[in-house]
């Protein structure tokens, strides 16, 4: 079966990773590096354009950033080569070949949305394996888009799974994730119709 959101941005990475380079997430970066000490090993997931990890990197984190789509990795080694050695192709879940308790943080931006409850869920088992006891997951996902159909899928073919703040609090919660905070925010794209939720989850000390 065709993935149809993985084929859209193999099909259009060059375009989304120019999209994306123009988004201002400083506020996100603020939160991370004030999260971790220099050398906290990192795991994106989604990597995208390679734009947050480039600057993770550049802030003394030692991020390792994966992405499902070989185009939009390709786009992230061209616009970001400082990132070439730290990037890997990775269909979540279940591809990683990490170690398990490897990452003090997983961050995934923008990303889980594309995923169908089941993957969501598997995906989120998967996240509280590799990081390590006390560890941190960042993640954000759509809080209100207009354009996702009755079948969890927008006009492009792409799909959302549009879940509350409560649905997603709940599903990292069964996985031994412990809250921390979650917040709405404005789309860093300036669309006036969407709007994102962040959380940040923490694998219980042991």
């Amino acid at each position: 079966m065709i993935d149809r959101t993985l084929l859209h941005y193999d099909q259009e990475a060059k375009n989304i990773s120019s999209r994306y380079e123009k988004a201002d997430m400083s506020w996100m970066y603020e939160i991370i590096t004030g999260m971790f000490p220099a050398k906290s090993r990192l795991l994106e997931l989604g990597c995208g354009s390679g734009r947050d990890a480039a600057i993770l990197l550049k802030s003394g984190l030692d991020i390792i950033a994966t992405d499902g789509s070989p185009a939009m990795l390709k786009q992230a080694a061209e616009l970001h080569p400082e990132l070439k050695d730290r990037l890997l192709q990775y269909r979540f879940p279940g591809q990683s070949g990490f170690k398990a308790r490897f990452f003090d943080g997983i961050l995934a931006i923008a990303v889980l949305m594309h995923l169908a409850p089941g993957g969501i869920k598997d995906t989120l088992k998967e996240v509280f394996e590799l990081l390590k006891p006390g560890g941190r997951f960042f993640f954000s996902v759509p809080d209100k888009r207009p354009d996702i159909d009755e079948c969890s899928f927008d006009t492009i073919g792409r799909r959302f799974s549009m879940l509350s703040s409560e649905e997603w609090e709940e599903l990292c919660c069964a996985a031994g994730l412990v809250k921390l905070y979650a917040v709405r925010n404005d789309d860093s794209l300036g669309r006036e119709q969407v709007a994102w939720l962040s959380f940040l989850f923490k694998k219980p000390e042991e």
